[in-house]
């Protein structure tokens, strides 16, 4: 209550005085106000996937769909749907990849060349955090989603929190140095 106060009297003490020029500033400064972190999202931990596909899901477990190899370097394993008319929310998608840490789903990742993946997520998910002008993240205490935009292509993930950490890690530690 005093920091709210010592904040206005300034502020208060500038708009009121009929002394000072009008354009003028005051050089009196507030303490910056901390920034609140958001709760976690609850949608996102309680949705914990999409379309029936949970987090934590083994790769035995998804039978429903066909899922084809993409060969790559990296720790975790990645498998696309090769022919699918799945939405995201009301939007078709482009793509999707099913990201594998240990045999459990870890990440499911939909990408688009159509307008409305952020949307989608709003919707899913609540307005969710900017953290730039074409990246918006909805961080839950044990999943998380996020959206991003690189070029025409815009991407919405849903992730396991621990399992991308172990992935992000395991990826540095396998990635060559300077030498």
């Amino acid at each position: 209550m005093k920091q709210r106060l010592l904040f206005f009297l300034p502020l208060l003490a500038a708009c009121s005085s009929p002394t000072s020029p009008p354009g003028e500033v005051s050089q009196a400064t507030a303490p910056a106000p901390e920034a609140a972190s958001p709760a976690p999202n609850a949608i996102v931990d309680a949705q914990n996937g999409y379309g029936g596909h949970h987090l934590g899901d083994s790769l035995g477990s998804i039978t429903d769909v066909q899922l084809q190899l993409v060969p790559r370097p990296l720790p975790a394993t990645m498998y696309t749907i090769p022919s699918h008319r799945l939405r995201l929310d009301t939007v078709p998608v482009n793509g999707i990849s099913y990201e594998f840490w240990k045999d459990k789903l870890y990440r499911i990742d939909f990408n688009s060349k159509r307008p409305g993946l952020l949307a989608a997520g709003k919707r899913l998910y609540g307005e969710g955090v900017q953290v730039s002008p074409t990246e918006y993240r909805w961080p839950g205490t044990h999943a998380s989603a996020s959206y991003s935009e690189n070029g025409e292509w815009t991407y919405l993930r849903i992730f396991d929190n621990r399992a991308a950490a172990q992935v992000d890690s395991a990826t540095a530690a396998a990635t060559p140095g300077p030498e």
